[in-house]
């Protein structure tokens, strides 16, 4: 019975471990136990125990930290959940061995307190077991309907995504991994004719093989560089001129890549699938932003310019006020508040005189210092909209509306709350746009603007 115990954990340390190593770099789950000094000693001697007896090893990542009231703290992070069975295996045995020799007729203080630990890291263990992290994947490509109208059972026609790329958790059970099934509330929605046909960016968990639970849809804009950045930042201010050089050279057609094709996947990766969309926002009503004008070929990459915002914490009472601090603005600029009026103006003509937007980028960016309406007019806005603009500008209701939406788009929807210039490639954050292949010649300063909020 001891031979066949030794065999099956030597089985699961050596063999079960090995084969899912490919597997646990395609969004397979992890396990995470937070333990204090001596859990941590208790499970550091039952894995000495355990691979000393079965001759095999054991892989985990451990972090220490100060926690709450200034306790170290010990977080295991096992990323192969047959690891975490496998010291259960362990802890189980060494709690045997530990009940063996305690005399529960006359517990001391020490084997008390020695039991209370194993207790709490078998029940640590158990939980962390139960409880797998998923890291969300992000996947690109076309959703297509499995059923061409909701079964009689009442339920939504089914939906998977044909996706631009080979994913090894989509090659499973038969399929070619040019596919993945969609679950969980969203997907059922994708199969309307809002999602239909149209290339998407997907966020979601592969808990079972072949099948993503989707939590997020972003429409992919083909074809499209995005900059975040701030407008006083001299590294953002740099790359787009850079960008805007580069675009006007390929416009002008200069060879882009080899062999006439345009494709612009990131370096090393092929992909299919390539619709062309400029759609900016899931509100298919929105209007569209303003980008680098009309292409001069079908090829151009359209290129849109994104704004940064800092949020204030909310206001606190002090000491001796009646009520709330007077309400100000919850939004700041890092270059200060001509940041933000010039972050507003850009904002405004981009997506209310779209025609306008980068006549006036290229003449801000000729002309840094010169007050904004002069730089307006040059661009050719006439005395209405500018009046408009100032009047959005100047009411503190407008102003604070414009910002969040802009904030929603570029940290709600994107995740990017500091660093300019960010780039986004297809809807997608990079961190380098010389990733794809037109622009891996493009001639950067390096560094950017980023704040402490």
């Amino acid at each position: 019975m001891k031979k066949q115990a030794t065999n099956v954990l030597v089985g699961l340390l050596s063999g079960v471990l090995v084969g899912l190593a490919g597997e646990g770099s395609q969004a397979g789950p992890t396990h995470s136990v937070e333990v204090s000094l001596d859990e941590y000693a208790i499970l550091q001697s039952a894995a000495n125990a355990g691979v000393a007896r079965y001759k095999s090893w054991c892989e985990f990542e451990a972090k220490m930290a100060l926690g709450t009231g200034g306790q170290l703290v010990w977080t295991i992070t096992i990323d192969n959940p047959a690891v975490l069975d496998v010291w259960q295996t362990w802890m189980a045995e060494m709690t045997g061995e530990l009940v063996g020799v305690v005399n529960f007729n006359n517990l001391t203080d020490e084997a008390k307190y020695t039991l209370g630990v194993v207790q709490s890291v078998n029940r640590k263990l158990a939980e962390a077991k139960a409880n797998p992290i998923y890291e969300p994947v992000t996947l690109g490509g076309v959703v297509e309907a499995q059923s061409a109208s909701p079964n009689s059972s009442g339920e939504k026609p089914k939906s998977r995504l044909a996706l631009d790329e080979w994913n090894e958790a989509a090659a499973v059970g038969g399929n070619e991994g040019w596919a993945i099934d969609l679950a969980g509330p969203l997907a059922s929605e994708l199969t309307s004719e809002r999602w239909l046909g149209k290339p998407l960016l997907l966020t979601g968990l592969i808990k079972s093989p072949s099948t993503l639970e989707v939590t997020r849809v972003v429409e992919k804009k083909q074809e499209t560089i995005e900059i975040v950045t701030m407008s006083q930042c001299p590294f953002g201010v740099n790359a787009i001129k850079g960008v805007i050089a580069h675009l006007d050279e390929l416009k002008s057609g200069s060879p882009a890549t080899e062999n006439g094709s345009l494709s612009e996947e990131f370096l090393g990766f092929d992909g299919s699938h390539r619709s062309r969309s400029s759609r900016h926002a899931l509100d298919p009503a929105a209007p569209e932003p303003a980008t680098s004008g009309p292409r001069a070929d079908n090829t151009t990459p359209l290129l849109e310019i994104r704004y940064l915002f800092y949020k204030k914490p909310p206001p606190t009472m002090t000491d001796g006020q009646s009520g709330p601090p007077a309400p100000e603005s919850p939004w700041w600029c890092m270059h200060g508040e001509g940041e933000l009026h010039e972050n507003l103006v850009q904002m405004l003509i981009r997506d209310r005189h779209a025609e306008f937007f980068f006549a006036y980028l290229r003449a801000r960016l000729e002309q840094p210092t010169v007050d904004w309406k002069t730089v307006a007019r040059l661009a050719g806005l006439d005395s209405d909209a500018i009046r408009g603009i100032e009047s959005s500008i100047d009411t503190d209701t407008d102003r604070d509306a414009i910002i969040q939406t802009e904030h929603d788009y570029v940290a709600g929807l994107h995740g990017i709350t500091d660093g300019s210039p960010t780039w986004i490639w297809e809807s997608r954050v990079i961190p380098d746009i010389r990733r794809i292949r037109r622009f891996k010649d493009l001639n950067l300063t390096g560094g950017s603007c980023a704040g402490s909020h």
